[in-house]
């Protein structure tokens, strides 16, 4: 091996390095600015209202669409019998399609009068955020997973807890934790549902 090759072959692990701290860096400022957009929204809502309002097809999003967006659909829908004009679906930014709830998860949301037995899991792609009107994720790290691999669709993507206070903040995965923490994120996301069914049916008092 001559010096050019063993110097270029020492580098590269630095390049990769160089590279990951970046990355780290650029995802950290993404957080930041979409936490920042999300405070705004929250403060000031009447974007995110009218998206509500206007709605025909909701969407939420969280990680593996066995806890979190599944319950929130599931409690959405339960909850709109009278309005079959909207659609309301959950997706999942890295799971495998076909799977059920998670069995806590069921359990949990029979408190709230929801059945979680017969949910399947499904892999957000491109046609969910083409027919959606408006994205509720459960997580500012999935605004910026969600920038990064669609960027056009970022005007209608609102972190969930946008619904539940002027600072909002994530709804966090309970997976694998005691009964009790599902319980406390269910009560959280049962709080953003509610905050829908309330624009919703003022825009049914209105019309």
């Amino acid at each position: 091996m001559n010096i050019t090759t063993s110097s270029a072959a020492a580098s590269r692990p630095v390049r990769a390095v160089t590279v990951h701290l970046w990355r780290g860096v650029g995802r950290r400022l993404a957080r930041f600015r979409h936490r920042r957009r999300m405070r705004l929204a929250a403060r000031h809502p009447d974007q995110l209202r009218t998206r509500i309002e206007r709605a025909r097809t909701i969407v939420f999003v969280c990680l593996g669409n066995i806890i979190r967006s599944a319950f929130a659909a599931q409690l959405l829908r339960s909850r709109l019998t009278a309005r079959a004009d909207v659609h309301v679906r959950s997706a999942g930014l890295a799971t495998t399609p076909g799977n059920p709830a998670d069995a806590t998860a069921i359990l949990c949301a029979q408190r709230f009068g929801v059945d979680l037995r017969a949910h399947r899991t499904h892999s957000l792609d491109r046609s969910d955020l083409e027919e959606a009107d408006i994205l509720l994720v459960m997580e500012v790290d999935h605004i910026v997973d969600l920038q990064r691999r669609f960027p056009e669709y970022l005007p209608k993507i609102y972190l969930f807890g946008c619904l539940t206070g002027s600072d909002p903040v994530d709804v966090a995965d309970p997976l694998r934790r005691p009964p009790e923490v599902f319980a406390a994120c269910f009560e959280q996301i049962d709080r953003g549902v509610r905050r829908i069914l309330e624009i919703r049916s003022s825009v049914a008092r209105d019309a």
